[in-house]
């Protein structure tokens, strides 16, 4: 009753991020939004002002964080349920207030509670956050490994599960779900707690049954379980070795020589931080992903730097496609070098494989010559992080959030300094990396923000050439960087880590101009196919004196009107009527018949569903294709069947539905 004296206002979101993240937002807002819930450790929702929470959802949402709106009257949780708290607590004061006869955890505060649970705690339930993320894990601290879920279905038990993930000693389990039998459900979970320990009084519910004590587990000494065949997915059985280089998937070194091939595929949608790294419209793999590629081969090959490395054939990354790649390492040398080639194909293709990179791989213990310790630069001026992002996406470089990693920049001379951090979202598994490619990114863009002035129009200047690049430590998600530029846009590079530990060094960094048609044209070839689909012109001359028949339609070019001699006829029967009627002097059999297929075949629109129209469509074009081919007086007769947008002549051009079937029936 007292909800509804409160006009309906505010609104709720639910964000992918924890307490700690949200938190130092909120202050910017001034009390308009305020967190309503911890769910998770990583699911929070917040409730407030609809302007206030509209602005803070947005902000999370283009910082990469999944958002989801909730369908609710009020803002629960927040100062929007200040008006009636007094009301609240005064009706419920009569009622009776007792300890808890069984272990309470308030999800006000996360901690055991056994007294001070009156109408003034329950006024307080409904204003501030409800902690359940501080339940669950106050409860399993104290030993509570079995989780029953008791309610309409299993929304606490995901979020329990979720909280809990990563601990293996625990069961977390609904009594009923939505839309599924009760009973079913409910033995179920008596079943599911059963088998993890829990006593279960099954006379309860089989009053007349004999109850014969069994294990919870597999029954020992005696096999009775059906073995699995062995897998042939695992690369271990195929003779493979794994690696855990999130890029590849396996390795083979060959038995004949000292050649090792590291394999693995890669799409937007297995490594869709790729969807980031855009040039010209284009996703491109990044170069600083061939770098720690052949950072990972030499790691493995026992070399320590890439003496060179060159970009040869951009790799193109398009949507819904899956790409194979290999990296081939040759250590055959006698001076203790190795080759490397990055190669790649579309998967599912067995045409010729497209080389992208070749590198040089050397051992070489030179220790970092650098240190980082000092920051901020002394003596540099500081460069607006966010003008460089504006300027970059202007000149074809628009970076997506994984690759947004500058933070801080100063300038100084011609050294630039930055700080570059990996999202929080894409640092999960980055120890796998020998420096993640989006932050080593990151870490150049600075200087290409630098060297803009010098870019031609529709240009762009792309890594060509990598030199003298040593890894000196892993796992890193924030680096500080020193850049120093050089001639014809080249640079070297340091990065440490906040404390100044040396990561990574590049002795020259070169880049080359690419103009977005080349770009294009590089795709293109790199795809390894001399053929494709392309519409020509056709110039078309009939003979002066071809008699044509025009069947339905009277659409037909004027042109052509005034080239060949045209007569209509409602459709393929009336024609082989008359020719059946002509005299013996007269000739009406045509040399081309002419079937223009018309959308609709006489109903309107919005007779028909397209469903409808397509049977109707394709009824029609399979008679008169049946009629045709039955009557022998038209073995000499072509048949021209006309389409109006039923296949794509350009790439931007509609498909109609209803005679698009038609090109399937003729071919």
């Amino acid at each position: 009753r007292l909800m509804h004296t409160l006009p309906p206002s505010g609104a709720m979101t639910a964000i992918n991020a924890g307490e700690a993240e949200i938190t130092p937002e909120l202050a910017r807002h001034h009390g308009r939004v305020t967190i309503a819930a911890l769910n998770t450790p990583t699911s929070t929702v917040i409730s407030g002002d609809t302007e206030a929470v509209t602005e803070l959802t947005e902000h999370f949402r283009v910082n990469g964080y999944k958002v989801r709106a909730l369908t609710v009257s009020h803002a629960f949780h927040s100062p929007h349920m200040d008006p009636i708290l007094e009301d609240f607590e005064r009706a419920i004061s009569g009622l009776t207030y007792a300890p808890p006869a069984i272990g309470y955890v308030s999800d006000l505060t996360g901690q055991p509670v056994s007294s001070g649970i009156d109408p003034a705690y329950w006024a307080r339930h409904l204003r501030n956050p409800v902690r359940f993320a501080d339940v669950t894990t106050t409860l399993h601290d104290q030993g509570i490994t079995t989780f029953i879920e008791i309610g309409p279905d299993g929304v606490l038990t995901a979020l329990i599960r979720d909280t809990l993930d990563g601990q293996q000693d625990f069961v977390a389990v609904p009594v009923l779900r939505r839309d599924r039998p009760e009973p079913h459900t409910a033995v179920t979970a008596a079943a599911h707690a059963h088998t993890h320990g829990t006593p279960v009084d099954w006379t309860a519910l089989h009053d007349q049954a004999t109850i014969v004590d069994l294990p919870t587990y597999a029954f020992q000494h005696e096999h009775l379980w059906l073995t699995p065949p062995r897998t042939t997915t695992d690369p271990t059985h195929l003779g493979l070795t794994t690696t855990p280089h999130p890029l590849l998937g396996a390795a083979l070194t060959l038995a004949h020589d000292h050649t090792t091939v590291y394999t693995g595929t890669l799409s937007l949608t297995t490594h869709p931080w790729l969807n980031d790294h855009t040039v010209f419209d284009t996703p491109i793999l990044p170069g600083t992903a061939y770098l720690d590629l052949a950072l990972h081969a030499a790691d493995h090959t026992g070399h320590t730097t890439i003496d060179e490395l060159v970009l040869h054939t951009p790799l193109i990354l398009q949507p819904g496609r899956t790409v194979q790649v290999q990296v081939i390492v040759n250590s055959a040398e006698a001076d203790g070098e190795a080759t490397l080639d990055v190669y790649s194909r579309p998967e599912g293709e067995h045409g010729a494989w497209t080389r992208h990179a070749t590198a040089v791989l050397v051992k070489d213990d030179t220790e970092p010559g650098f240190d980082l310790t000092a920051w901020p630069p002394a003596e540099a001026a500081p460069v607006d992080v966010e003008s460089v992002y504006e300027a970059l996406t202007e000149a074809g470089l628009p970076y997506g959030p994984a690759f947004r990693g500058l933070r801080a920049a100063w300038r100084r001379g011609g050294e630039l300094f930055a700080e570059v951090s990996l999202p929080e979202n894409e640092r999960a598994g980055v120890a796998d990396f020998g420096v993640h490619p989006a932050l080593l990114d990151a870490a150049v863009h600075l200087p290409a923000w630098a060297g803009l002035a010098e870019v031609p129009d529709g240009q762009n200047r792309l890594p060509f050439a990598w030199s003298g690049v040593r890894l000196h430590a892993t796992g890193a998600t924030d680096l500080r960087v020193r850049v120093r530029l050089g001639e014809a846009g080249s640079l070297s590079l340091q990065a440490a880590d906040p404390t100044g530990t040396p990561v990574v060094s590049i002795d020259t960094l070169t880049a080359r101009l690419v103009s977005a048609e080349q770009l294009k044209v590089s795709g293109s070839a790199a795809e390894n196919s001399l053929f494709r689909v392309e519409w020509s012109p056709l110039e078309f001359r009939p003979a002066a004196r071809e008699a044509w028949a025009v069947l339905g339609d009277r659409t037909l070019h004027d042109e052509l009107r005034q080239t060949v001699t045209a007569t209509f006829y409602q459709d393929l029967t009336a024609l082989t009527d008359a020719i059946s009627a002509a005299d013996s002097t007269a000739d009406p059999v045509p040399d081309l018949i002419v079937l223009p297929i018309a959308t609709h075949l006489g109903h309107g629109p919005d007779d028909d569903s397209p469903v409808e129209a397509a049977h109707a469509v394709l009824e029609h074009t399979l008679h008169t294709l049946q009629t045709y081919l039955a009557d022998d007086r038209l073995n000499n007769t072509r048949l021209l069947v006309l389409t109006h947008h039923a296949v794509a002549v350009t790439d931007h051009d509609p498909i109609d539905l209803t005679t698009a079937p038609i090109w399937g029936l003729i071919r």
